[in-house]
């Protein structure tokens, strides 16, 4: 209510998180067509609680996933946290059924792409960017498949992606990177931490809501 109150939601806005809210913060969400992103590691690993996201979806609330950052998440890996959306909704709500079907996989895709603001992403139809990931199903975790959906869900790991196209371009093919340089990468974030390592710790900027 605060942050709608002080003009927050005025603009395309995503709201990270929103585990503690109530009837009222859904509804001022949907009304204002708020985009909320649930980070189901972070939020277990520091047993921060569990979005409310039946409850949101019901209400028209745009749902979506993320990994949060490195810090709390470390592996960055958005199939888990499409398997995590999945079972803390069905413990927290006593229900095997709950976020069933293809509920995880919009999460991940369409919903996300609506967050960001991405406008000819998120699915694959006629006259949409063709962004799209070619994963390697014959790999023995994945046998037998009964359901591709549930495969994706269930089984997939970041390591059985093969391919990526964005826009109709192909950034891996086979599993190389095609438009960037891993290796110089990997040496850029030994740098970084270093460099973040070395500054002093405890030295935050805090905001007055109320000024």
């Amino acid at each position: 209510e605060l942050l709608h109150d002080r003009g927050l939601f005025e603009t395309h806005t995503i709201v990270a998180h929103a585990i503690h809210v109530n009837e009222i913060d859904i509804a001022i969400l949907a009304h204002s067509n708020v985009n909320v992103v649930q980070c189901p590691s972070t939020h277990l690993r520091y047993a921060m609680g569990v979005t409310p996201v039946p409850q949101m979806l019901d209400a028209g609330v745009n749902v979506a996933l993320g990994t949060d950052g490195a810090g709390s998440s470390a592996a960055m890996n958005l199939w888990r946290e499409m398997r995590l959306a999945v079972l803390t909704q069905r413990q927290a709500h006593s229900d095997p059924a709950a976020m069933g079907g293809l509920q995880p996989l919009r999460m991940a895709a369409r919903n996300g792409a609506r967050a960001l603001n991405f406008t000819h992403s998120g699915v694959l139809t006629p006259g949409m960017q063709a962004d799209l990931l070619v994963v390697d199903a014959d790999r023995a975790h994945y046998q037998p498949i009964h359901s591709v959906p549930a495969a994706l869900i269930w089984n997939t790991e970041p390591a059985d992606v093969r391919d990526v196209m964005v826009a109709g371009r192909w950034l891996m093919k086979d599993r190389q990177l095609l438009t960037l340089d891993e290796s110089a990468i990997r040496a850029g974030f030994s740098r970084a931490l270093a460099d973040m390592m070395s500054r002093p710790f405890g030295q935050f900027k805090t905001y007055d809501l109320n000024a």
